[in-house]
C-alpha cells in the first residue's frame, strides 16, 4: 500500500474518532437528568478517603463558607 494511502486512511480514522467523541458530548450534555437522580456530593460529609475530589478535606474554601453560615 503506498504511503499516501496509509496517511489519508489514519486522517480519516482518527476524524471519525474526533468525530464520533464531539458527537456522544453533545448529546450527552443534552441527556436531561433523570427524576430521582440524587446529587452526592450534597450528601457527602466526607469519609475516610481523603484523595476523593468530592471530600470537603479537598474544598477548604466551601467548608467556610458553610460555617460562616451556621
Amino acid at each position: 500500500m503506498a504511503d499516501w494511502v496509509r496517511i489519508v486512511l489514519a486522517v480519516v480514522i482518527v476524524s471519525v474518532l474526533i468525530g464520533l467523541f464531539i458527537l456522544s458530548y453533545i448529546l450527552n450534555k443534552r441527556t436531561p437528568e433523570p427524576e430521582g437522580c440524587r446529587k452526592a456530593s450534597e450528601e457527602c460529609i466526607g469519609c475516610a478517603i481523603t484523595g476523593c475530589g468530592r471530600n470537603p478535606v479537598n474544598h477548604p474554601e466551601q467548608n467556610s463558607m458553610e460555617e460562616g453560615k451556621k
